[in-house]
């Protein structure tokens, strides 16, 4: 694996490693950098993007919901030999425990998994930890939106390095905050907005949550 390049962004990091792995396999790839998202366009019809925390990609469509559905990575804790040490330690807490891997560490050699369930039930509190993916037992699957939720889109104002992500409803083309917004050039209005980006626009995170 080449030397990451400190001049590159999380996402463009994360994005190249996927594009290399899947290089590996014999499977070309062409990454898009821009906007906050980076993009590894895999083939006709199946783009992966990633905000430098979360890989996702259109796996269907829910009618009855009007919604997108997005894939996910559910996972297992199935035992703790080779984890961090600050993992080890809480063993019988979470050996079990069943949670989404949303990011990759250590150059993809651990997988940060969030466990299922209320904070108020976990070890101090505490949703994120990292494993070694030998300890893990992942399982492909599908996550759907929440039926509770409203549908926010991930619009855009400003363009490339200056573009500001903005939450746009699936019924308009202004953000929550006001601001006429536009749709990725690529992939149009099929991004989810989420107000953990680094980009997203402070007045959208306040209002979507």
């Amino acid at each position: 694996m080449k030397p990451p390049n400190r001049y590159l962004s999380p996402q463009k990091l994360a994005a190249d490693e996927l594009a290399e792995a899947l290089g590996a396999l014999g499977i070309p790839t062409d990454v898009h950098d821009g906007y906050g998202l980076t993009l590894v366009s895999v083939w006709i019809g199946l783009v992966v993007w990633c905000d430098g925390e979360l890989f996702w990609w259109r796996s269907g469509w829910d009618e009855r919901r009007k919604r997108v559905i997005y894939a996910r990575h559910p996972a297992e804790v199935v035992e703790l030999l080779h984890s961090p040490i600050s993992t080890r330690n809480a063993d019988i807490w979470l050996i079990g425990e069943h949670g989404r891997v949303v990011a990759t560490l250590r150059n993809g050699t651990l997988a940060l998994l969030e466990l299922d369930g209320s904070p108020n039930d976990l070890l101090g509190r505490v949703r994120r930890w990292s494993f070694h993916w030998d300890d893990l037992l992942v399982h492909p699957g599908e996550s759907k939106a929440d039926e509770n939720t409203i549908c926010l889109r991930l619009g855009l104002s400003g363009y490339d390095r200056e573009a500001v992500q903005h939450a746009v409803p699936s019924d308009a083309k202004r953000a929550l905050c006001g601001q006429n917004a536009y749709p990725l050039p690529i992939c149009g209005w099929s991004l989810p907005f989420r107000v953990t980006s680094s980009r997203a626009c402070a007045s959208c995170a306040q209002l979507a949550q």
